[in-house]
């Protein structure tokens, strides 16, 4: 019987999306368990192909990128299941929990990119910041970030942002969906283990990122950062106790959480950017409950992952890992 269907793994901090799922191929199409399929694969092929092929791998793919720095629920297609990948990318609900450090905003809008601005945090209070989500929770307009997959004729963006190369035209907001949209925890949390990024963005990739990102605007909306207090000048600003925000998310597929955060530093008339992401829930997966570790089949025999796996592919998601196990 061959593998097909849809199952979920918690993706680590670190790899892209798509490394995570070559990764898997190969693992599973070197695998015994999948045996069967390889055989139909190369089955289906003409006879020409199959000497040309020396390896031959399983049909497999993702329901929804998550960018490198983020962990968490990605769901992952196998052979048939690939068609039904497309489910999670319209109107599906996800989870997320973040973290925001605030008092600089980055050309990703997030720690792995460059400083383009710094802004005073000594105005922030709590009170401030649940004021200010107010304004992010319902239906909105968001404008997806230049370092993004978004696609703009037939280009990534994240290659015009690379190259400096100057936009053909005008990114589109689009509507987003914050279903709720809540502080983790007691609010801004100033003793922590996160750090500014050291890497200083040129004064041309900042004017770039200005224009593409409409930061321009900053410079209006930082002044009500600058009325409470003295040292708003990028030389002037002291990081030094710059805090951090967790918060947790549920948002329509399509909602980009580091320009939530970058624009939430905005609405508080400072800067900020995402340090940290995991997507706790997407869809009928949940961490914790019926996603898979990538340890789960790497560390273990496949005698003891296959029928777990085959449960997933032929049964769906209702039911918790741990009783699949007993």
């Amino acid at each position: 019987m061959t593998m097909d269907g849809i199952f979920a793994v918690n993706k680590p901090s670190g790899p892209s999306s798509g490394d995570v799922v070559s990764d898997l191929k190969h693992y599973f199409s070197k695998s015994p368990v999948f045996a069967e399929d390889i055989k139909k694969i190369q089955g289906n092929q003409p006879p020409s192909k199959r000497k040309k092929k020396k390896n031959q791998f399983i049909k497999i793919g993702h329901g929804g990128t998550l960018d490198p720095l983020a962990s968490g629920v990605l769901v992952i297609g196998i052979g048939a299941g690939t068609k039904k990948l497309g489910d999670y990318l319209g109107s599906c609900t996800k989870t997320y929990r973040a973290k925001a450090l605030f008092g600089t905003s980055t050309d990703t809008y997030d720690s792995q990119g460059k400083i383009v601005d710094r802004a005073s945090v000594k105005h922030l209070t709590n009170e401030k910041v649940e004021k200010a989500l107010e304004k992010f929770r319902g239906d909105i307009l968001q404008t997806p970030p230049v370092y993004s997959a978004l696609k703009m004729n037939g280009k990534p963006l994240y290659e015009y942002a690379r190259s400096g190369e100057e936009l053909p035209k005008e990114i589109k907001p689009r509507e987003c969906k914050i279903d709720s949209l809540e502080v983790v925890g007691g609010g801004l949390v100033y003793e922590h283990e996160f750090k500014h990024p050291e890497t200083e963005a040129s004064e041309q990739e900042k004017k770039y990122s200005h224009i593409l990102n409409k930061l321009d605007k900053q410079s209006s909306v930082l002044k009500e950062g600058e009325e409470n207090s003295e040292d708003s000048s990028a030389e002037e600003v002291d990081l030094s106790s710059s805090p951090i925000l967790e918060i947790k998310f549920s948002v329509s597929s399509g909602t980009y959480i580091r320009s939530l955060i970058h624009d939430i530093g905005l609405e508080l008339g400072t800067t900020a950017h995402m340090v940290e992401l995991t997507r706790e829930v997407q869809g009928p997966w949940e961490l914790n409950t019926n996603v898979f570790e990538i340890t789960d089949f790497t560390k273990r025999d496949p005698e003891k992952w296959e029928p777990e796996l085959r449960h997933y592919l032929d049964n769906g998601p209702n039911t918790p890992l741990k009783e699949v196990r007993n």
